[in-house]
């Protein structure tokens, strides 16, 4: 298991096929309060995570809310997803923040099952209304 995670510094790498993405740019150049990162394996980009402080104002501290976690299709279940997973949590703990949270769509049962490996727990459900054709949307 050897692998490197890091903030990412090159805003303009692309992800590899094999994350699913097409051809989706990583991350654009990230704000204040952004988090990416980016875990490396034989200099290759093997997965990447990307979350955002916010400060909900029913909550007296912020939290991180994590919108991308994915791991190459070759590299998953190598320890990657669970080491993206801890440093954001380091990352969150270092910006104040008292929780992790993110949502994931119901039929990502692979993606609860690994959220649950690593100690999350199901709290809720999320409501949406498009107000914009969602195909045409990230």
């Amino acid at each position: 298991k050897h692998f490197l995670v890091a903030p990412n510094r090159d805003p303009g790498r692309r992800a590899p096929r094999s994350f699913g993405l097409g051809t989706s740019t990583a991350c654009e150049a990230p704000a204040a309060g952004d988090v990416v990162l980016v875990a490396e394996r034989d200099g290759s980009i093997a997965g990447f995570a990307a979350a955002t402080r916010v400060h909900p104002f029913e909550y007296a501290k912020p939290q991180l809310r994590v919108s991308a976690i994915a791991v190459a299709s070759d590299a998953r279940r190598s320890g990657i997803g669970a080491a993206l997973a801890r440093a954001l949590e380091a990352r969150a703990e270092a910006m104040g923040c008292f929780r992790v949270e993110l949502t994931s769509a119901h039929a990502l049962v692979g993606a609860h099952a690994f959220w649950r490996s690593v100690g999350y727990r199901d709290a809720g459900r999320r409501f949406v209304r498009a107000l914009e054709d969602e195909a045409l949307t990230p």
